[in-house]
């Protein structure tokens, strides 16, 4: 199980990750988590144990902050020992898909606590990522600053160029550009520049479909994007993105699949509220209008700010027949996304079949969203 959660880390392009037979140097002894930090190098470490009664076993895990010896996480796993190779995959699979946000979340608050003059390249574009994760048009433009302010520290790493393109999509799609087009294309420009530096990067190949996908090469997304599920299948960003292109292309069960499994594999990242929201819209697609309401009512909670529950919410009130809450939806969707309207939304939103188009702009009109 070690190994399968070693390898599974190793796979997070982000993450450095202590080999197999280093890590197993402290198997079975006492250690001071502060001492192993400064012996391997590491600013955390993961332990657990196992134990086994009869049929049953109960698993832990914990991450630890190797320099202050705070835990970041815990977790308890009871389950039945009917598949040992099952079990395996699936605790390693839910541990994984933890622990790398947990990483990056606690990467983001040390980086904020720094001098911003002495930040590394790394240190800013967690700092970029913190501002993207807000979700908001001012974080949006300090998050694209500083993403290509780490991209320029360091040309030749991926962070920054990855957040930089997912900036750009978000300025695009939420109208809070110039050109939605020339920030796609931008978008399309800086996730090209990584995967051509990382072919291997989950992220790069995630950003770089995404942008695909905005700008009408559906295919190529799809393709894409699955093949950043299989370079990495703990990564919820890869999983959440081709949910996103799934609904977009029609097949909305599978989208759900998707986005469900994304939120499965980080229930507590700070992109969640996007992919319940992604999930609403896939919900509103369906036809499952009220199952969308109450997913962008929740991503409301989460994320008052962002703009994109706001536009779900409405889509799905109108359909609903209440047509006053969806206007007041409206209204506050347009506070925060002011160059709104029917006439953008196919580029903002591009729906591959004419009838899902025409649902999503008349439930929208409906609701009071200017032509």
């Amino acid at each position: 199980m070690v190994e399968d959660i070693i390898t599974a880390l190793s796979r997070v392009r982000a993450l450095f990750v202590i080999a197999r037979n280093s890590s197993f140097a402290y198997e079975g002894k006492a250690i001071d988590v502060r001492q192993v930090g400064r012996e391997l190098g590491v600013r955390y470490v993961l332990e657990g144990s196992v134990r086994r009664a009869a049929d049953r076993v109960r698993i832990t895990a914990q991450l630890i902050d190797a320099a202050a010896g705070g835990h970041l996480w815990s977790e308890k796993y009871d389950r039945n020992l009917t598949d040992l190779f099952v079990l395996q995959d699936k605790i390693t699979h839910d541990i994984v898909g933890v622990v790398a946000p947990q990483v990056l979340v606690a990467e983001m608050q040390r980086a904020r606590r720094k001098d911003p003059q002495r930040l590394d390249a790394w240190e800013v574009a967690v700092r970029a990522q913190w501002h993207l994760a807000q979700l908001t048009r001012e974080d949006n433009a300090e998050a694209l600053r500083l993403a290509m302010k780490s991209a320029e520290r360091d040309p030749g790493d991926t962070a920054g160029l990855n957040i930089a393109a997912f900036a750009q999509i978000y300025d695009a799609a939420y109208g809070w550009s110039g050109s939605a087009g020339a920030s796609f294309m931008a978008g399309n420009e800086a996730a090209r520049e990584a995967v051509s530096l990382d072919a291997r990067d989950e992220v790069a190949q995630t950003a770089l479909g995404a942008t695909e996908l905005f700008l009408g090469q559906q295919e190529s997304a799809l393709e894409r994007l699955r093949g950043a599920v299989a370079l990495n299948p703990n990564f919820s960003w890869a999983h959440g993105n081709l949910g996103l292109a799934l609904a977009i292309a029609g097949r909305g069960e599978e989208a759900v699949a998707s986005l469900k499994e994304a939120l499965r594999l980080s229930p507590i990242d700070r992109f969640t509220s996007l992919w319940i929201n992604l999930l609403g819209f896939a919900m509103f697609l369906l036809g499952r209008d009220a199952e969308g309401l109450d997913l962008a009512e929740r991503a409301l909670r989460e994320r008052p700010g962002y703009p994109g529950p706001y536009r779900i919410r409405a889509a799905c009130l109108s359909r609903l027949g209440r047509i006053a809450e969806a206007r007041t939806s409206i209204e506050q969707y347009l506070r925060l996304a002011p160059n709104a309207s029917i006439r953008n939304l196919r580029a903002q939103v591009p729906l591959q079949r004419d009838a899902d188009y025409e649902r999503f702009a008349q439930a929208l009109r409906q609701a009071g969203m200017p032509e």
